[in-house]
């Protein structure tokens, strides 16, 4: 369906109208990059926009960021053929070029509209400029531009597209999700038999959304099928899943090594994936492995269970959050004698300051938080990622012990340097809202400014959080912006904000109320 819409994104018509900037946009794991590169080899054997690009020039923003300073010339010709036309031509003709550009959510940067623009395609500039003046139309404004971007993304950069057209990737339909497993199985009775376990379990059969999770189960299972086992994922939540991917890799490939080599290997993977995170590097050469402790046997063996794999002359974990789930795992791994990389920071370095923008993360990071007592301020944007959202908030697990049900706000409690906590934009339950509003009561609760713009919360939510400000002596600012509420509701709030022990100095609401 996208690759359809793909095809008429830039006739002549939308150019016209302006609108030769097309984004491919959704959550992580949806196969942007997939759609992208399998765009350009249709465009290369003349299946797509055959008559409309003469050139098709592809840039990873994330390769891009390595050099500190560059040209789009000069960026274009590391990977040019010699054989091709001078770049310097193909750029003097920028109507006839598509720039298809990837690798955003890796990037760290944030940047503004008309901010440390140029549109001097020769001219050495640092990389962010580049990209900027592209997004913006500022260098090469003829030129079609084809980008993927993530909803992080769109939510940390909305205004430095020029007149954008979206094309959003959908979820998988049942149809799609049964035509993956008998694509990723050779044989059909094993893709049916896989494919029966995961319809019969409503949990993974509602994750199947994308390629990435599709990926994982899929991996999971036909581990067990290979070595004769009975198939079972443990499917409580996404954490778990990716637990049970993990655990099938170590079964696959650490058969016959003992409890000790095993895990040095998987401390070796986790602190390669730590020194990416924190370098922002997600492809590594041989130097990068060995410095992390892994030996060429202990690289084949990854490769060998696709944990790792080859790019060129690099490797690449399968997918970003794969990378960010060994992360995560390096924490719970490591001791203090362990830390020998001076590239990968402590826990509380990388939680300064936490943003989170879905479950996964949520859940992930409760371990982190829970051991950070340095928190300043938390960000949380979690959309209704899965059908079940009320579940999902009221049953978290920290990584520290998975059968240890704790929940996620008891973990920022005791957090006396957290005094700003931003959920605008999440879907809260009303459990949810009860437990929030009960750590926010907590005696060692020191949060002073509460978001919940566009929070999605019920008319019913409103007891506890009235409860809430009369008791809450430490909260000063509350921001409800975009919240639409009965009128029971509105009452409830302005009667626990007359209340003498309501110590609120500040409300922000606009569109609060309904009739």
């Amino acid at each position: 369906m996208q690759h359809d819409i793909l095809s008429n994104a830039f006739t002549s018509e939308e150019t016209n109208q302006g609108s030769n900037t097309v984004v491919l946009r959704g959550f992580d794991g949806m196969g942007k990059t997939t759609l992208l590169r399998k765009a350009i080899l249709e465009w290369a054997e003349g299946n797509l926009w055959k008559d409309r690009f003469k050139f098709v020039i592809f840039l990873d923003a994330c390769d891009m960021s390595r050099v500190t300073e560059t040209s789009l010339a000069e960026a274009i010709s590391r990977d040019w053929p010699a054989c091709s036309k001078p770049v310097g031509d193909v750029l003097s003709q920028p109507q006839d070029i598509l720039l298809v550009i990837d690798g955003f959510e890796k990037l760290k940067c944030h940047w503004t509209i008309d901010t440390n623009t140029n549109n001097d395609w020769r001219r050495q500039q640092p990389t962010e400029v580049i990209l900027n003046s592209l997004l913006q139309k500022k260098m090469l404004p003829e030129a079609s531009l084809l980008v993927a971007l993530g909803t992080k993304v769109m939510q940390n950069r909305p205004f430095i597209l020029w007149h954008p057209k979206y094309i959003d990737m959908q979820g998988f339909s049942e149809i799609r999700k049964k035509a993956y497993f008998f694509q990723f199985f050779q044989e059909k009775w094993l893709a049916s038999k896989a494919f029966r376990y995961v319809r019969d379990k409503p949990f993974l059969l509602s994750v199947c959304q994308n390629p990435l999770v599709c990926y994982l189960i899929c991996s999971c299972l036909k581990w067990q099928l290979d070595r004769g086992e009975c198939l079972d994922i443990v499917c409580g939540n996404i954490t778990y899943l990716y637990a049970s991917y993990l655990i099938s890799v170590m079964k696959a490939g650490g058969q016959r090594l003992s409890h000790r080599q095993n895990k040095a290997r998987l401390q070796g993977l986790c602190s390669l994936a730590a020194e990416g995170i924190w370098t922002q590097k997600y492809k590594f050469c041989r130097g990068d492995l060995k410095r992390n402790g892994l030996s060429d046997l202990d690289t084949s063996m990854w490769q060998g269970v696709d944990l790792l794999r080859r790019n060129g002359d690099c490797f690449v974990f399968p997918h970003k959050q794969v990378q960010e789930f060994c992360t995560s795992l390096f924490y719970l791994l490591e001791q203090p004698q362990d830390r020998v990389n001076p590239a990968i920071g402590s826990i509380s370095q990388l939680l300064g300051e936490a943003y989170i923008s879905d479950t996964r993360q949520l859940i992930t990071n409760s371990y982190c938080i829970k051991h950070c007592r340095n928190l300043q301020k938390l960000s949380i944007c979690i959309e209704n990622d899965f059908p079940d959202d009320s579940r999902i908030f009221s049953r978290l697990y920290f990584l520290s012990n998975f059968g240890d049900r704790v929940d996620f706000f008891r973990a920022i409690c005791d957090k006396p340097h957290l005094e700003n906590l931003n959920l605008r934009g999440t879907s809260l339950s009303l459990v949810a809202v009860r437990e929030l509003c009960e750590t926010l009561k907590h005696p060692t609760c020191n949060i002073k400014q509460l978001n919940l713009d566009m929070c999605k919360l019920s008319p019913t939510c409103c007891d506890a959080l009235a409860s809430a400000l009369v008791s809450c002596r430490t909260l000063k600012s509350l921001s409800l912006d975009g919240i639409t509420l009965d009128y029971l509701g509105v009452l409830v709030l302005c009667v626990a904000l007359g209340h003498p022990d309501c110590a609120l100095h500040t409300l922000g609401m606009v569109a609060l109320s309904k009739a």
